[in-house]
């Protein structure tokens, strides 16, 4: 008898938690309250996979950084007040975890289930043939000054010994691996490149995941908002929708930041809170810039990502509670931060830009909630800003607990993934 599995959330999470469970003989319904696939935080994000950004947010000396962020609509780390106070007991655990030994367990971690997670995912695109532009042309790292070069290769250093493959570039070197580069006012003193890392269009996957997990007799159930879960003795019983109650042998939450209210209803604690980001699409970029390596610009936090005749620009922290509306002005923020990497950004028509935010589902650790929360309730949450690098893992891990009991990095740094039921 087949185990029958709702998964709630079609985003990254849940398609690939769908996929793995499929593949592993199970009956998996797939619940999400958006008209398709992908269209959350899943939808319009950086476009790069990883591992060598490992590394979470809250590095030390972070604290000065937030204190100077809170009300500051220039900075790329914006804290607003309104965030209060849900954000205090967040917050207060966000720079516990910044201690150098803190900081350093959480990027190992992050690196290890990065790791794992990508080569899942290069699996999943050769047994689906998925197409979603992806290129495994590296990432880079390119700093504006020395200091924080120097503190970048010590992190980089660190991970080495995990086994990230990394180069050490100096301005020149930078310049010779992208020359585009050359062309932008920015100043930038070095870099690092990331050769073992990939990039893609998130939202291109799920849909190519959604319509494949259809031919492999996945169930999806979209426009269905779940608002609780039906509790019998300590087992769910089923999903309470707005469409009428959805039963199963096993549920798995992988509704992003909207997993919290889902857990809270149960007297659960998760640990997440909702961080905007937000993302400027320029369509037929070829005419603007010959940018082919992804790169992120470590002075304001810019990401850079050509996705086919696509040019995605990414960015920002915004702690501003569940409010996912695009504010304009941060949007032109991205666009002139960009426009110093990339000449030609500047002036140009609106018709050529989408905009997009959305709430990354931030932990204190950086490191997401990936486990068993009841007999019979597994929770995929809280991947940050890594969602689209830990996707194809995450999914792996929580398909072989409902299968197996275990996961595969049972006995790694990432023991601690497999949590029992309270």
């Amino acid at each position: 008898m087949s185990t029958n599995v709702v998964i709630i959330g079609a985003g990254l999470m849940g398609l690939t938690t769908a996929y793995w469970l499929n593949a592993a003989g199970a009956s998996v319904h797939v619940v999400d309250s958006a008209p398709g696939p992908g269209l959350g935080v899943s939808f319009a994000n950086g476009g790069m996979l990883t591992p060598s950004q490992a590394n979470p947010w809250n590095a030390p000396g972070i604290a000065n950084y937030a204190l100077r962020s809170i009300g500051a609509e220039d900075s790329p780390f914006l804290i607003r007040w309104a965030a209060f106070p849900r954000l205090l007991r967040w917050g207060i655990d966000f720079l516990m975890n910044s201690r150098q030994s803190s900081y350093r367990r959480n990027a190992r971690r992050n690196f290890a289930l990065g790791s794992y997670s990508l080569a899942r995912h290069r699996e999943i695109l050769a047994a689906t043939e998925i197409e979603c532009g992806q290129a495994r042309s590296g990432t880079l790292q390119v700093f504006r000054d020395l200091p924080a070069l120097e503190n970048a290769f010590a992190i980089a250093d660190f991970l080495s010994r995990d086994g990230l493959v990394y180069q050490r570039l100096d301005r020149a070197g930078l310049l010779a691996r992208e020359p585009a580069l050359a062309l932008g006012r920015s100043e930038h003193v070095g870099g690092l490149f990331f050769p073992e890392d990939d990039s893609g269009d998130a939202y291109r996957f799920c849909v190519g995941m959604a319509d494949y997990l259809v031919r492999a007799g996945v169930i999806f159930s979209y426009r269905t908002s779940v608002n609780s879960l039906e509790m019998r003795g300590r087992r769910i019983r089923a999903a309470r929708s707005d469409n009428g109650p959805i039963a199963a042998d096993v549920f798995v939450i992988a509704a992003a930041s909207r997993s919290s209210t889902l857990l809270h209803q149960l007297g659960i604690k998760s640990a997440i809170y909702p961080v905007k980001g937000y993302s400027a699409t320029i369509r037929g970029f070829g005419d603007v810039t010959d940018l082919r390596i992804p790169l992120v610009d470590m002075h304001r936090k810019v990401a850079i990502t050509p996705l086919g005749d696509a040019l995605r620009i990414a960015g920002t922290a915004e702690f501003t509670g569940m409010d996912e509306s695009i504010d304009a002005a941060r949007v032109a923020m991205l666009l002139r931060d960009a426009a110093e990497i990339v000449p030609g950004l500047e002036g140009l028509a609106p018709d050529r830009i989408t905009s997009w935010a959305g709430l990354r589902p931030v932990t204190p650790t950086g490191f997401p909630l990936l486990g068993r929360r009841g007999r019979n309730l597994f929770l995929n949450a809280g991947h940050g800003p890594l969602g689209w690098t830990f996707a194809a893992g995450s999914g792996r891990i929580i398909s072989d607990l409902v299968m197996h009991g275990r996961h595969e990095l049972a006995g790694h740094e990432l023991a601690s993934l497999a949590i029992s039921a309270p």
